[in-house]
């Protein structure tokens, strides 16, 4: 979404982050049912991995930011995490393997915008 073009509003964004943020869960549990669908659709069993989830939402938001999208959304973090069968929190490279952390991907497009110092804090 950022890297569409799409520009995050920032902390102090108001109604505006209110939107994105809303928007953003939106688009978030759509996807996951959508893929979840496609694979009860094939009649097999299967699993099916999100390299992103609900709670990645949280790391960029105040707690009092995060808990107000919450009770717009009528959610709870409970009710979050129980949607996954499994969670695997995986650690930045920015904390113990800095040499492989670069904010530049093959092919020189920018991978991430975070400092490892800010990656760190996530």
């Amino acid at each position: 979404l950022i890297n569409g073009g799409g520009q995050y509003p920032g902390e102090q964004g108001g109604k505006v982050l209110d939107e994105f943020e809303d928007g953003l869960m939106a688009l978030q549990l759509q996807m996951e049912r959508s893929f979840v669908q496609i694979a009860s659709s094939t009649g097999r069993p299967s699993v099916v991995i999100f390299d992103r989830g609900l709670m990645d939402i949280k790391a960029y938001l105040p707690d009092k930011l995060w808990r107000e999208l919450l009770q717009r959304q009528n959610y709870n973090e409970d009710l979050l995490l129980d949607r996954y069968d499994a969670v695997v929190h995986l650690v930045t490279a920015a904390n113990g393997a800095e040499k492989f952390y670069t904010l530049e991907q093959a092919g020189g497009e920018g991978a991430r915008s975070e400092t490892p110092e800010q990656a760190r804090a996530l």
